[in-house]
C-alpha cells in the first residue's frame, strides 16, 4: 500500500498510555528486587531494556502499582535533554515520572513497527516539547495527541521483520560479549584477587586447570603487606606510579559533522564503551596533539552523580578519538603492568572508584590525586611481569572475539540505520529490501 493510503492515528489510539511515577521514600524502603524501575539513565541505544540500575521492593511497587507496564510496552523519555529516547520493555516494569509509555494493542498494531517509527522522531519530540522552555516537557496529554501514520498491520509486521533481526543479532552479540567479559573477570579474580593458585601450592597441590609453565610463575606462600596478605614477592603500588598517561580530556568545540570523535560520560556504561553517544570536535579551534586515545586505555567518568566512577577499556577504535574533560584517561606503563591486567583490575573496582568522589550533591568530582593514590597489587617477581603476560595471552582470544562481535554489531547497526527511514516512510517497498541490503 502506498504511503498516501497509510492511516493516521493519535498515539492514544495505539493502546493505553501511562506516565510513570517514583514511589515516595518516606516511611519505608521502596527499593529492592521485586520489579525493575526504569529511569531515563537506564535507556541506551539498544532496542530492549532488560536491566535497570534499581528495582522496586514489593512495598515500593504497591505505591505505584497502577503504573505497571507489561513486557513489550513502548517506553519514551519525555523531559529535558534526554527527550525522545525510546525502548521496548523486556520485562514487566515501572518507570519514573519522566517517561510516558504505551501498552500497545497488539491485535491492531505492531510493537516493533511503532518502536522503529518512534526511534526516528527524537528531534521531533524535542522540538514539540521545548516551546522555548529551558526544560522541555512532553506531558501525557500532549504525548497522547501526537500523530503517527501506519500501514495495515500485515505490512507493519513485514517491515518490522526486516529490521528486527538486525537488533536481535546486536543484542545477542552484546550478551555474548558480557559472558566473555565475565569469563575473563572470573579467571582474573581466581589468579589475582583470591590467589587460588598460590593457596593450592601452599598446600602442596598443583593449581587446578593450569599447565606447569604458568603454575611455576606463582609463589607458593603469602606475606604481609600494607593492604594485607599478598603472594610473596608481589608489590603494592599506587595507580599513578604504574601509568604513562593520566589526564582528563579536552573541552571540545563541537561540530555536527567531520571533526574528531569525542567520547563523553554517556559513552561509558555497563563497563563497556559505546560510541553511539559520542560527538565531534573541531580540531581547527583546539589542537588535540598528544591527547589521542590508544587501544587499551582505561576511561573513568570523573564528574557528576550517577555516572562518576564508571569504567570502560578501549578495546577498539574505528577512528581517531579523544575524551572530553569529564573523563580521565589511564594508560598502563607496560614495564609494570599489562593493559589487560590494569583494565580488569580497575573494572572490578568500579564501585570503590565511585566512592572516591568528593563534593556536594550534583557537583561530585573524582580528583586525579585521589584516583592516582588508589593502591594496586602488582604481580611482579624480580622486576619481571611474566605472569601478567601469560594471563594476557590467555585472555587475548576472548578479547579478539569480543572485538569481532562489536565490529559486526556496528556494521549491522549501519545497515539497519540506512534501511530504517526508507522502510518506515514507505519509500522502500518491502520486496526491494533484500536488494537494498546486498548493495549496502
Amino acid at each position: 500500500m502506498p504511503l498516501s493510503e497509510w492511516k493516521e492515528y493519535n498515539f492514544s489510539d495505539l493502546g493505553e498510555i501511562k506516565t510513570g511515577k517514583t514511589p515516595p521514600t518516606k516511611n519505608g524502603n521502596v527499593f529492592g528486587d521485586f520489579i525493575q524501575f526504569v529511569t531515563p539513565s537506564d535507556i541506551t541505544n539498544q532496542k530492549y531494556i532488560r536491566q535497570t540500575a534499581r528495582s522496586l521492593s514489593r512495598e515500593g511497587f504497591d505505591k505505584v502499582s497502577t503504573c505497571k507496564l507489561p513486557k513489550d510496552s513502548i517506553i519514551v523519555t519525555c523531559i529535558g535533554s534526554d527527550m525522545g529516547k525510546v525502548v521496548v520493555s523486556g520485562n514487566d516494569c515501572v518507570t519514573n515520572q519522566q517517561i510516558n509509555s504505551i501498552i500497545v494493542n497488539k491485535d491492531k498494531f505492531s510493537v516493533d513497527f511503532i518502536y522503529y517509527n518512534f526511534s526516528l522522531r527524537k528531534k521531533e519530540f524535542f522540538n514539540l516539547a521545548s516551546g522555548g522552555s529551558t526544560m522541555p516537557i512532553l506531558n501525557k496529554t500532549s504525548f497522547s495527541n501526537l500523530k503517527i501514520k501506519l500501514p495495515p498491520l500485515p505490512q507493519q509486521r513485514d517491515i518490522a521483520e526486516i529490521l528486527s533481526p538486525f537488533d536481535d543479532k546486536i543484542e545477542l552479540n552484546n550478551q555474548m560479549n558480557k559472558t566473555l567479559e565475565e569469563i575473563a573477570q572470573t579467571i582474573f579474580k581466581s589468579w589475582f584477587v583470591d590467589f587460588e593458585p598460590v593457596k593450592a601450592k601452599e598446600e602442596g597441590l598443583h593449581p587446578a586447570n593450569m599447565n606447569s609453565e604458568i603454575a611455576d610463575l606463582f609463589p607458593d606462600e603469602v606475606e604481609e603487606s600494607e593492604i594485607g596478605l599478598i603472594p610473596k614477592g608481589w608489590k603494592i603500588e599506587s595507580l599513578g606510579n604504574v601509568t604513562t598517561y593520566f589526564k582528563r580530556g579536552i573541552s571540545p568545540k563541537y561540530v555536527e559533522q567531520d571533526g574528531i570523535l569525542v567520547i563523553n560520560q554517556r559513552c561509558i556504561r555497563d563497563m563497556r564503551l559505546n560510541l553511539e553517544n559520542s560527538r565531534r570536535h573541531d580540531e581547527s579551534k583546539k589542537n588535540v596533539e598528544g591527547r589521542l586515545l590508544e587501544i587499551g586505555d582505561i576511561l573513568i567518568n570523573s564528574t557528576g552523580v550517577g555516572t562518576l566512577g564508571r569504567v570502560a577499556q578501549v578495546e577498539f577504535l574505528p577512528e581517531r578519538a579523544v575524551v572530553d574533560s569529564h573523563v580521565t584517561v589511564v594508560r598502563a606503563d607496560q614495564n609494570r603492568v599489562t593493559k589487560t591486567y590494569l583494565g580488569l583490575e580497575l573494572l572490578r573496582r568500579q564501585q570503590e572508584i565511585e566512592s572516591l568522589g568528593e563534593g556536594s550533591t550534583g557537583q561530585t568530582e573524582l580528583s586525579r590525586e585521589r584516583l592516582a593514590a588508589l593502591k594496586l597489587i602488582i604481580p611482579e617477581l624480580d622486576n619481571e611481569i611474566k605472569l601478567q603476560k601469560k594471563f594476557e595471552d590467555l585472555i587475548k582470544p576472548i578479547r579478539e572475539k569480543m572485538y569481532e562481535n562489536e565490529l559486526q554489531s556496528q556494521n549491522l547497526a549501519t545497515i539497519r540505520d540506512l534501511l530504517l527511514p526508507k522502510l518506515i516512510s514507505g519509500d522502500l517497498p518491502v520486496k526491494d529490501a533484500d536488494k537494498f541490503i546486498q548493495g549496502a
